[in-house]
């Protein structure tokens, strides 16, 4: 799967990112979930009226 996946985005990317198998396992959806959470909780917490905030 990991390679097919590398060669598609080499065609589409200039810089395509590097694929790796992921050494998180079943906590990968938690973890990701968590870290959205926290990004949220972040630009809510530090956020300054009237500023415009960019997306990642």
């Amino acid at each position: 799967v990991l390679e097919p996946l590398r060669e598609e985005l080499a065609r589409y990317c200039l810089r395509p990112p590097r694929v790796t198998l992921s050494l998180l396992g079943e906590a990968a959806v938690a973890t990701g979930a968590l870290r959205l959470a926290l990004d949220h909780v972040e630009e809510q917490l530090f956020a300054v009226e009237g500023a415009v905030t960019a997306r990642r």
